[in-house]
């Protein structure tokens, strides 16, 4: 079965993280059909409270991105998180989005 790999390049809107991160495993008909891919800059003051939370969310993978105190870009972000991703369906969002269709995972796996 196919798998849909969730790319969020984030940095440091942690609220904005966890209401993503709960529309998605309240939504979803199988979390087994996601992973999500959470870009995190080295220097994020919020990279180990992201870590803490993906040892508790086995689907949620922290990814970190070696951007030398600087911002790198997004489009520089979703490459390296696609890179890191191995499911044959990308999706490519920002940290500030939500899940609100129910089963939505099966959905775009038949599609």
């Amino acid at each position: 079965m196919s798998k849909i790999a969730i790319l969020v390049p984030s940095r440091e809107r942690m609220n904005k993280r966890l209401t993503l991160i709960a529309s998605i495993l309240t939504s979803v008909k199988d979390i087994d059909n996601v992973n999500i891919y959470l870009g995190v800059d080295r220097d994020d003051p919020t990279l180990e409270v992201a870590q803490k939370l993906s040892k508790a969310i086995p689907a949620l993978k922290v990814c970190i991105i070696e951007n030398e105190g600087k911002f790198i870009g997004l489009g520089k972000m979703w490459n390296i998180l696609t890179e890191m991703s191995t499911e044959p369906i990308i999706s490519m969002i920002g940290d500030d989005m939500v899940f609100l269709t129910k089963d939505w995972d099966e959905q775009i796996i038949r599609e």
